[in-house]
């Protein structure tokens, strides 16, 4: 799963990809809630939600926050 995961992220982060569309609305939004431009990266996204996400869905959704912040 989290190689699919990997790989779907590419098309998120290209808009081609709604993550809601592959995420539950309120995972995604739980991620996004804890996820900060002072953030260093996954690892640290990943403690703070421990076991209740993978590490593909971790990365899928620092690459939507990422792709809202450029469209800002």
């Amino acid at each position: 799963p989290t190689t699919i995961e990997g790989h779907l992220c590419q098309y998120v982060a290209t808009g081609e990809m709604d993550p809601y569309h592959l995420l539950d609305k309120e995972k995604l939004d739980k991620m996004l809630s804890v996820i900060t431009p002072e953030m260093e990266g996954s690892r640290e996204i990943k403690a703070l939600l421990g076991d209740d996400c993978s590490w593909g869905e971790v990365k899928m959704a620092m690459t939507y926050y990422q792709l809202g912040k450029e469209k800002t």
